[in-house]
Order: C-alpha cells, then structure tokens, then sequence
C-alpha cells in the first residue's frame, strides 16, 4: 500500500506527518522533495530507521555516509559549477547571489559564488531571505530588495556595467512575490531600477519550469521581462525511460514527467526492490542493503546526496 502526503514546504508540517506515517508502520518514504526539509527531519527519521528516499534534495552539506538519507539526483556541488558557468557565458563579470537562508540556498548560493570566483568573476556579499516565511508567503521582500537595489548601484558605481553584473536568485515559487515587489516599489528612486541588470536574470532548478511562477497573469509578464535563465538536471535516456514517458503522457497528457518525476519513480523502485530482496519491511535492514549496494556498485545515491 502507498500514501501520499502533501508537507507543503512546511518542516513542522513534515515532521509531524512523518510521525504519523511512522506510527502507521512506514518504513521506506520516498521524499523529502526539498533540502531544508531532509535536514529538519532526519533526525527522527534515523532514529526510528526509517528510510527517506529522495529525488530533489541537492544541499551538499546533506551528503552523509551512513544515514538514512538517500539521493538519486546530483547534488549542488555540480549545480553550482553549471550556474557559474553560465553567468560566465553571458557575460558577467560581477555577481549578486539572492538566495534561500536554508540548507538548499546556503549550498548553492557558496557553491556558484566559489566557481564564478575562481573563473576570474567578482561576488558582491550574498543576500539570504527567510525561507520559511517565503514559504508560507508572509515574507515582506522589501528590505531583501533594498540590499539588491543598493549592492546593485554600488557596483555601477564601483565601475561594472549594467550588462556585466549578474542577478543569480535561488529561490522556489517565491519568486513569483519577489519578482512582482521588484516591479511594484523599485522601478524608480535610484540611478538603475529594476530590472537593473541588462543581462536576463538567473535561477536554479527550484524556479525552472515551475508553473507557478511562469504561469500566473500577475507574473508570467513580469518573468517574461527578466527571463530567469535557469539550470536543470537532465537524465540520459534510455529504452526505460522512453517507455515510461510514452507512458506518462498517455495517462497525464497535460502533465510533464521531469528529471525529478522520473527520480521519484526511480526511488519508489528502490524502496520497493530493497525490501523485496531484504525480506522484510524492515527500515534497519533496508538501510543496511542501501548501504553495502552502493558500497558495491559504484552507484550514485549517496554521492548524490
């Protein structure tokens, strides 16, 4: 039997549905989807040795032998080299990293900032949000912005051009609220407003495709007009995975199967294999062949992380 559970982006929320499962008997869950959520529940998770299967969990700092974590998708360490590279690519010379104050944006944003650093590129001081009331959509963007809006000028001023200094935001669908008080409280008042930059803006795989920022009337112009040029992990195909997107979008036509739906459906295999072949619905024991499996194949679950 499986259940589905929406947590909301919520780590309360996931924390206390994760209990829940666990006095149901769940052993193997596949998700947390997002960083800060796996940090805030693996604790409990490991102590009541149940295994967290997750497709989109990248924070490198959640790249831990031996616990009850495990990742089927690259972790940011990569991310941050394909985002540096990519400002450098465009153009950039000067950066200003707005990100997520949580494990996810923290890895990222020091990830992107060392590599654009080390490719002869200039970071100006990192600006971090709070996450979780962007989360829970109360986070008032006005003094994230005024930081951007100041860090921005000051680099003019300090001799970079409008078409030489990068805005990377790493962000999720919050960006959506960002993006429309950026328009609405900074589009005069200084020598350059938004958007500042002539260069598109930049993001990560947290706002690329995402419906919810693209989508919407109130942002899709507003995203139009900054482009938010985003990176994305990309699986290879294969014969299996041709199969199940034909598949997919037979039964979902108006849905996409990404890279992260695919991990997902990778996971749910894994959880389901694993106990097949340990023999029981047993968490510790799943971990335990987790463990010797990727310690024997060269896999990249735990590397990851």
């Amino acid at each position: 039997a499986t259940a589905i559970d929406d947590y909301q982006l919520d780590n309360n929320l996931a924390l206390q549905d994760l209990k829940a499962l666990a006095a149901s008997g769940v052993q193997v869950v596949v998700g947390p989807l997002n960083s800060g959520t796996a940090q805030y529940i693996l604790s409990y998770a490991g102590s009541n040795h149940i295994v967290l299967l997750s497709p989109s969990s990248t924070s490198p700092a959640l790249a831990v032998s031996n616990d009850y974590l495990y990742r089927t998708v690259p972790n940011d360490a990569a991310q941050g080299l394909a985002d540096a590279r990519m400002l450098v690519d465009r153009g950039a010379t000067d950066a200003i990293i707005v990100q997520r104050k949580d494990t996810y944006g923290d890895g990222l944003a020091n990830a992107t900032r060392d590599r654009f650093v080390a490719l002869g590129g200039h970071v100006e001081p990192i600006i971090r949000y709070d996450a979780s009331a962007a989360d829970a959509g109360t986070l008032d963007w006005t003094a994230t912005l005024t930081t951007l809006n100041t860090e921005f000028n000051n680099a003019v001023t300090a001799g970079y051009s409008v078409d030489k200094i990068a805005i990377d935001v790493i962000a999720f669908e919050e960006f959506s609220a960002m993006v429309i008080k950026a328009q609405s409280s900074f589009s005069s008042g200084s020598a350059h407003n938004f958007p500042w930059s002539t260069l598109p803006w930049f993001g990560t795989d947290g706002e690329a495709d995402n419906g919810k920022i693209i989508t919407p009337a109130s942002t899709g112009t507003l995203v139009a007009q900054v482009k938010i040029v985003s990176t994305l992990f990309s699986t290879s195909d294969n014969a299996k995975s041709t199969a199940l997107s034909s598949s997919f979008i037979s039964k979902y036509p108006s849905t996409t199967c990404d890279s992260y739906c695919l991990g997902a459906y990778d996971d749910l295999w894994l959880g389901a294999m694993s106990t097949i072949l340990v023999g029981s619905y047993n968490g510790t024991a799943i971990q335990e062949y987790l463990q010797n499996y990727i310690a024997t194949s060269n896999h990249p679950t735990k590397s990851g992380k």
